[in-house]
């Protein structure tokens, strides 16, 4: 809370509450020195309220480097009324200038204000899987409680295409070949060519393979997941969504398998507890933002969603089971579909509500 941070600035001290390892508390401690001055600054604006906070605390900030795009995009746009500012003062970009990986460079971003990149030929070498012949989440399990993790069946030897054989609005998987010994090696990664600068692909990231919901061949994306997800239809109950994730039916034991659902778990600020309501709105705009699942939804071949309450802090709880499993710290993303058993039954155990 905003206090308590006024507090340790004011007497240089560091609240015993924050879970800091204790070599690191100590450092911290060395070098954080009373500032009352600046104290009073801050605790004058935070009174004021956090809209368009940054720009009165830092009157110089006017950029951010950030990643905006993917499954942080939710957290990108929690930032906007934090860096909103007034008429008349230069807005602040959020830019998001690079899209790489640990393998490698993959593309640049040429516009502040967009979210599409032009690919690096000089840094990969790039192929390209038609997403029609990618992959297929699999659900042949009959018990999946035996089962640790969701496979995702993947084409062995799909044909790829090259960077001067793409087309414009078609959705491809990207395969890589880098200096450093990768050979053809399937990133994960799913982008949609959008434009041309010259005869360079313009690309924008669609989602990971692996993080579709698929129970009856209707492939909701993680990006259609995501626009239903952030509809300005969606009210939460008056409360501010702060994290979500998902998975399909056949992993919740009270759920009958003959007709599947996707099952929603949501973290909200207040844990807010929401209504029927509040679930068959989300259901309808999953239908807007993926007509093929309209389709079956009407059909009757999936039901609607279950939409599931979770507790406060359940989704950082995750993120540190994730990186105690051997996630590297600077890698760990929440999954928007769960894969394996034990982080399916981590937000299982953490629920405050279920609503079917």
């Amino acid at each position: 809370s905003w206090p308590s941070l006024v507090n340790d600035i004011r007497h240089g001290t560091i609240d015993p509450s924050i879970s800091i390892p204790d070599n690191i508390y100590k450092q911290l401690l060395k070098s954080n020195t009373p500032d009352a001055l600046r104290a009073n600054e801050l605790e004058a604006e935070f009174a004021k309220g956090f809209r368009g906070i940054a720009k009165r605390i830092w009157p110089t900030l006017n950029l951010i480097l950030s990643v905006n795009t993917g499954s942080v995009a939710l957290y990108a746009s929690r930032l906007e009324q934090y860096i909103e500012t007034g008429e008349g003062v230069d807005p602040i970009v959020c830019y998001s200038p690079l899209y790489g990986a640990s393998e490698g460079l993959m593309g640049v971003n040429l516009d502040p204000n967009g979210k599409t990149y032009v690919l690096v030929p000089s840094a990969l070498f790039f192929e390209f899987i038609p997403l029609a012949q990618s992959s297929v989440p699999s659900h042949s399990s009959d018990h999946h409680e035996e089962v640790k993790e969701m496979p995702v069946l993947l084409n062995d030897q799909p044909d790829t295409l090259l960077i001067n054989q793409l087309q414009r609005d078609e959705c491809y998987e990207l395969v890589i070949t880098n200096p450093s010994g990768l050979f053809r090696y399937r990133v994960g990664d799913v982008v949609k060519v959008v434009d041309f600068m010259n005869t360079l692909p313009v690309i924008e990231f669609q989602f990971r393979i692996g993080q579709l919901l698929n129970v009856r061949g209707e492939k909701t994306s993680e990006k259609s997941f995501y626009e239903a997800m952030r509809s300005e239809d969606l009210k939460w109950g008056g409360d501010s969504l702060v994290d979500y994730t998902s998975f399909e039916s056949l992993w919740e034991e009270e759920v009958s398998a003959s007709v599947p659902s996707y099952s929603v778990y949501v973290e909200l600020e207040n844990e807010t507890l929401l209504t029927n309501s509040d679930r068959l709105a989300l259901d309808q705009q999953l239908c807007i933002s993926n007509p093929i699942y309209q389709t079956f939804r009407e059909k009757g071949s999936i039901d609607p969603l279950i939409l599931n309450v979770v507790k406060k802090g359940t989704f950082a709880r995750l993120r540190d089971l994730m990186i105690e499993n051997g996630s590297g710290a600077n890698q760990v993303k929440t999954p928007r579909v769960l894969r394996a058993a034990q982080h399916v039954h981590f937000v299982q155990e953490n629920r405050i509500q279920t609503l079917a």
